[in-house]
Parts: structure tokens; C-alpha cells; sequence
């Protein structure tokens, strides 16, 4: 016969939210969530089709860059730019 645990599961409060601005915290869950999308996003054949994902894996690792920092850095840039034409 099977078991179940149902006990509910409490959260913890993790240290280091009263160590870092609220500000800061929303400002740091928005570029990962970001992160986490571009992963995605780059994993689908059909986002950004005309583009070698084997051209953009070499240029990072000609930077010597992990591709999430290159996805990053390239999404920063494209913003930056949005925003001073």
C-alpha cells in the first residue's frame, strides 16, 4: 500500500532578503526571469529562424563568454539602443 505525505509545506524566509533592497530584489528577479525566457526562446527552432544558433555559441565562446551572459549582454545592448535613438 502506498503512503502519501500530506504534511503541508512551510517556506522559509531566506536570509538574504533582509540583506538587499526591495528595490534591488525586482530589479534582479526581472533579468533572471529575462534570462530564463531568451533560454527558451533560443531553444525554439522557430524564434529568430534566420539566425545559426551554431554562430552565436562560437562567438561566445570567442569571447570567452557562458551564452547566457552573451544572451544577456546582447539583450542590454538592444535595449540601450531602444531607448537613445
Amino acid at each position: 500500500m502506498v503512503k502519501y505525505n500530506i504534511t503541508t509545506k512551510s517556506e522559509k524566509e531566506a536570509a538574504y532578503r533582509s540583506l538587499v533592497s526591495p528595490g534591488l530584489m525586482d530589479e534582479l528577479e526581472e533579468k533572471i526571469n529575462n534570462i530564463i525566457i531568451i533560454q527558451k526562446k533560443f531553444k525554439d527552432k522557430k524564434f529568430a529562424a534566420g539566425c545559426s544558433r551554431y554562430v552565436i555559441r562560437q562567438g561566445a565562446e570567442d569571447l570567452g563568454w557562458e551564452l547566457d551572459h552573451l544572451l544577456n549582454e546582447t539583450l542590454e545592448a538592444m535595449k540601450w539602443l531602444e531607448e537613445n535613438k
